[in-house]
C-alpha cells in the first residue's frame, strides 16, 4: 500500500465526510440505477 505523505486539506476532509454522511443516509444511485438510466436516456436521443 502507498502512503500519502502531505495532509489532506480541511476541504477535503469536508468532502469526503459530506459522501459518507450521504452514503449513510441512502442518497446515493447504484451501478445498476446509473446503467439503466443511462441506456434510458440513450433510447430518448434515438
Amino acid at each position: 500500500m502507498s502512503y500519502d505523505h502531505e495532509p489532506l486539506s480541511a476541504e477535503t476532509i469536508k468532502k469526503i465526510e459530506e459522501g459518507l454522511k450521504d452514503i449513510k443516509e441512502g442518497k446515493y444511485y447504484t451501478h445498476e440505477e446509473v446503467w439503466k438510466q443511462l441506456e434510458e436516456e440513450e433510447e430518448c436521443t434515438q
